[in-house]
């Protein structure tokens, strides 16, 4: 059965991502949390721009992990692979493993000034869009995909939870990025599991004390 996830997972995972997308740009047109907004167009289609240019080598390094992450299932190498686990506990701890080294790697980014000199390029975004996610320095994504790999081949985390995460936090991220009015009520179910957009909005305020707070990426 998860092999047909996976492979559902795996085909669908960049249409899906298209879909939100273009669904979220709809939503900000009509539902924006901040109107009268300029030059829209032309911001998306820059930081369209700086994702696209590292896309060759984020695509080699997603495969490398995916690859990695099948060689630790079937050679039993990494920490999840060292005990017997029901599948669904296997896939369920290689969702938190991911998402705490994302919180992890998110800290770093703030608080080494080396790698915050890279972060900022996302943090220096002034007016917040869903299209602010694809803002980041290309050696920024690259060593966040670094650090995603790391994390699996010490890990051991299963395919499965790796392309469920990718989903996931992809979907959320999306999400939390995004210029749209949602109900308070909304905003705060969501917060009891998930990173809803009201706390990340907070993230990316002009304010240190509230910059340096709400590190989490999926899971709040």
């Amino acid at each position: 059965m998860h092999f047909e996830l996976e492979a559902f997972l795996g085909r669908y995972q960049f249409p899906w991502m298209i879909a939100v997308l273009v669904l979220l740009l709809v939503l900000e047109t009509y539902r924006p949390l901040v109107r009268e907004r300029r030059g829209r167009l032309v911001r998306g289609l820059r930081h369209g721009g700086l994702f696209l240019l590292g896309l060759g080598v984020f695509g080699f390094i997603i495969v490398l992990t995916n690859t990695l992450a099948v060689s630790a299932a079937e050679h039993h190498f990494g920490l999840l692979n060292r005990v017997s686990l029901p599948g669904p506990v296997h896939v369920v701890l290689g969702l938190l493993v991911l998402d705490l080294g994302s919180y992890g790697r998110h800290v770093l980014s703030h608080k080494v000034p080396l790698l915050w000199r890279l972060y900022r390029v996302h943090h220096s975004d002034p007016e917040l869009d869903v299209t602010t996610l694809f803002r980041f320095h290309p050696l920024e994504s690259l060593l966040v995909l670094l650090g995603q790999l790391v994390t699996v081949v010490a890990f051991g985390v299963p395919v499965l939870a790796l392309l469920l995460y990718a989903v996931l936090n992809l979907t959320s991220e999306l999400l939390q990025h995004a210029n749209l009015r949602l109900p308070a009520r909304v905003d705060r179910w969501l917060s009891w599991v998930f990173t809803s957009p009201g706390m990340h909005h907070v993230h990316h305020s002009r304010h240190v004390e509230q910059t340096d707070t709400h590190y989490a990426a999926l899971f709040a």
